[in-house]
C-alpha cells in the first residue's frame, strides 16, 4: 500500500489500523531523497471506528519516538500538519483529538506495564520512559491550547 492509497482508507467511520506507528511501516528510499511508505504491517488491532483514533495513535507514537529530540507538542503539530495536507478532519474530530491522544498514551503505558508483569518481555516497556515524558509535557497546557497550537 502506498501513501496515496492510505489517504483514502481513513473515512469518518470505517476501517482503521489502530496501531499506526514506525514499527509497522516499511519504507522505500526515493531517488530524490527521503522515503515513502511502501507497506503498512500488523493489522491485528484493526477495527471499525473513527479515523480520528488512527490520527491520535499515529501522533502518540511519533511523540513517544521523537520526544528526546523534539518537544512532544511540536511533534504533534508536525504530525497533524502532515496529515491535514492530505485529509481534512471535521471540527468534531478536531475537538476530541487531544483527548484521544492522551487516552491512547494512557492505554499504551498502563497496558504495557500490565503485560510486562505477566510476560516479562522487555519490548513491552520500550515506550514507558519517553511516553511518560511526553504525557507530562502535554499536560503542561490545557488541551484546547495545545490543539490550537497544533492547528496554528
Amino acid at each position: 500500500m502506498n501513501c496515496s492509497s492510505f489517504d483514502h482508507i481513513l473515512v469518518v467511520l470505517g476501517p482503521i489500523h489502530c496501531d499506526f506507528n514506525e514499527q509497522n511501516l516499511l519504507v522505500k528510499p526515493q531517488e530524490s531523497g527521503g522515503y515513502r511508505i511502501a507497506a503498512i504491517l500488523d493489522f491485528q488491532d484493526s477495527s471499525y471506528g473513527y479515523r480520528v483514533v488512527d490520527v491520535a495513535v499515529y501522533m502518540m507514537y511519533m511523540m513517544t519516538t521523537c520526544s528526546s529530540h523534539i518537544h512532544p507538542i511540536d511533534v504533534g503539530k508536525f504530525c497533524l500538519e502532515s496529515y491535514l495536507k492530505k485529509t481534512p478532519l471535521s471540527d468534531s474530530e478536531l475537538s476530541v483529538l487531544y483527548d484521544c491522544v492522551i487516552a491512547r498514551f494512557m492505554q499504551s503505558l498502563v497496558l504495557g506495564v500490565h503485560f510486562y508483569s505477566l510476560l516479562k518481555d522487555p519490548y513491552l516497556l520500550v515506550t514507558q520512559k519517553p511516553g511518560w515524558h511526553a504525557v507530562k509535557q502535554l499536560c503542561t497546557k490545557p488541551g484546547d491550547a495545545t490543539l490550537q497550537y497544533w492547528l496554528s
